[in-house]
């Protein structure tokens, strides 16, 4: 059980590291026609002017990156805390075992790291999404 645990929580936090390592990649491949047309022309046209007041529908605040992210990171927290419930629920009911206390305080611990591997990655997505709209 809690070797399935790490490496639910170490894969969890492997897609993090991917997902941040690849948001530079995914933003910065983005060239579009329109794009290139509206910046050498300084057309006012309605498309133009659509382009130059919208933010990028994949990286901006609102964007699918960010949207795409804040799910996975509402997911990893629900699995956390009925991690951490399952641990007590164990650690309740361990009946004075030293082993079985011990598993369900590990458990609890690692749903714990979870967590804050979580929290980091939110905030390391907020400052890469942050300088990538400024």
């Amino acid at each position: 059980m809690i070797t399935s645990i790490k490496t639910s929580l170490s894969t969890l936090a492997l897609l993090f590291v991917i997902l941040i390592s690849l948001s530079p990649t995914l933003v910065g491949a983005q060239s579009n026609a329109i794009n290139e047309v509206c910046r050498n022309d300084s057309s006012s046209s309605p498309i133009c002017q659509d382009l130059q007041s919208t933010e990028d529908p994949v990286s901006g605040e609102d964007g699918l990156f960010r949207s795409v992210f804040n799910i996975l990171s509402i997911v990893a927290g629900i699995i956390a805390v009925i991690i951490i419930i399952v641990g007590g629920v164990q650690m309740m009911t361990s009946d004075g075992d030293p082993q079985k206390f011990n598993s369900a305080r590990n458990l609890m611990i690692y749903a714990v790291i979870g967590i804050v591997i979580v929290l980091f990655a939110q905030a390391i997505v907020s400052v890469v999404i942050g300088e990538l709209i400024n």
